[in-house]
């Protein structure tokens, strides 16, 4: 995958919710011109949302967790 510096930073504020209505039209014409583009922000979401449940997991595991210190 061979983007742009500027794609690949729209793509990932345009994922943390960061972009400008200028900047969100500026990806949205990038997106439907690039399969790069577009496998980038495929790539780039699952990936934000395995971190985002391994995150999930920890905190729960260190929740529920029946090691010394956690009382029930």
């Amino acid at each position: 995958m061979n983007l742009n510096p500027e794609t690949h930073e729209l793509v990932l504020r345009y994922l943390d919710g960061c972009l400008s209505a200028e900047e969100a039209a500026q990806l949205e014409q990038v997106l439907a011109r690039d399969a790069a583009a577009r496998e980038l922000l495929m790539e780039s979401a699952e990936l934000a949302v395995m971190v985002g449940d391994l995150e999930r997991a920890a905190t729960a595991r260190e929740r529920w967790s029946c090691g010394p210190g956690n009382q029930w």
